[in-house]
């Protein structure tokens, strides 16, 4: 779990107690939502990372999903929404696409949401990936279109796997949503 030194700190002891069970709490920079990955794919650069957002409750069976074998330039999410195209070629609002698409393709309008859970290895993405600055400053609390590009940037693709279960949000998360 790659969390914030002062979030790390707060964590409740039902948290805490899952250590016991192999859970490894990994206290690091606190870089709003890429915390979640900038630091995995630092320090773990050959190995696959999942990712998924604290404010969710996650099936048992979710990373398992996740974890269906694909060719080299497919990652693997959950959850997607399909970007909407201008008749010029360019991508709409975000509020104009297709929420909680229901495609499988390899279409490179395919837009990973880590609300559901993503697992990308390190070389499926740009290099540039884990430059903190740069995220925060292109874009400070939208890690999903970080990822996005940098999978792009790379020539990877995203595609939807397992079943898209309905998303339980945990109660009171979205009163501090980064959104």
């Amino acid at each position: 779990l790659w969390v914030g030194q002062r979030d790390a700190d707060a964590l409740p002891d039902e948290v805490r107690a899952m250590e016991a069970e192999g859970l490894r709490i990994m206290p690091r920079e606190d870089l709003r939502s890429f915390t979640k990955f900038i630091h995995a794919v630092r320090e773990y650069p050959e190995h696959r990372i999942a990712i998924c957002d604290d404010d969710t409750w996650y099936r048992p069976h979710w990373l398992e999903q996740l974890a269906t074998p694909l060719p080299a330039g497919q990652i693997a999410c959950h959850r997607i929404h399909r970007i909407a195209l201008d008749p010029a070629g360019r991508p709409t609002a975000y509020n104009d696409w297709e929420q909680a698409s229901a495609a499988r393709d390899t279409s490179p309008l395919n837009f990973p949401t880590g609300v559901g859970g993503v697992l990308f290895r390190p070389s499926q993405v740009a290099p540039e990936i884990v430059d903190a600055e740069e995220a925060l400053r292109l874009c400070p609390s939208a890690d999903d279109v970080w990822l996005y590009w940098m999978g792009r940037l790379a020539g990877s693709t995203f595609v939807r796997v397992g079943n898209n279960d309905s998303l339980v949000s945990w109660r009171g998360s979205q009163s501090v949503a980064l959104w």
